[in-house]
């Protein structure tokens, strides 16, 4: 009876050697699964980020560019400056005891709207390098004497005194200069003290003002 039962029990089929021997396989299968998912989605995560990154920096691009296109039409309207005024009618300013600013207040041209005919002060729109001529005109039995100032500082002058010659003439005197100027700078002409100037319908008296280039 003893051998017998130690034969019988040999001869059963080990149950746990089966089951090992196809969860292996599953087991593998799983994992590799989990894996290709892992990698999928990482794929996809990347693609994400990717597409977001480029999305941002074309944006970016984008609003440069705009941003590029405004500031270079409004330096392309600013830098459009450029005026010519008189002063017209008939008679004299001058002479008085004490300096007098000069309004030239007949405008021929004014591109850019940067010079004030109801003050006579240029104010510079911009940074930049500008271009101003003044021509003054009286007769030749007086004294004539004006400054171009900026911001309250002599720049240049021009002038001419009594000829002494009789009769009367007319006389003009000129003059011209470059300048750097910041944005809000002003530049106008300022008529000496105890010395005049001519008015005439000919506009022999002017005040010339031009960008040349910006800074």
């Amino acid at each position: 009876m003893t051998n017998n039962a130690v034969i019988q029990r040999t001869k059963q089929p080990d149950s746990s050697g089966s089951d090992s021997s196809w969860r292996r396989p599953v087991l593998v299968v799983a994992v590799c699964l989990g894996l290709l998912y892992v990698l999928v989605l990482a794929g996809i995560i990347g693609i994400y980020v990717q597409n977001v990154q480029s999305n941002e920096a074309l944006e970016s691009r984008i609003a440069a560019l705009e941003s590029y296109n405004v500031n270079q039409t409004i330096r392309n309207t600013v830098s459009q400056v450029a005026f010519t005024a008189a002063l017209g009618n008939t008679g004299y300013i001058g002479p008085v005891g004490y300096d007098t600013n000069l309004v030239f207040d007949e405008v021929i041209t004014n591109i850019g709207g940067a010079y004030n005919s109801k003050t006579g002060v240029f104010t510079a729109p911009v940074r930049g390098v500008y271009f101003f001529m003044f021509t003054g005109h009286s007769l030749s039995d007086t004294n004539m004497g004006v400054s171009l100032v900026r911001n309250g500082n002599i720049i240049i002058c021009k002038t001419f005194t009594q000829s002494g010659v009789f009769p009367s003439r007319h006389e003009t005197a000129s003059n011209s200069v470059t300048q750097t100027l910041e944005v809000g700078d002003q530049v106008n002409n300022v008529l000496w003290a105890n010395t005049m100037i001519n008015k005439h319908p000919n506009r022999y008296t002017t005040f010339v003002g031009q960008l040349l280039f910006l800074l």
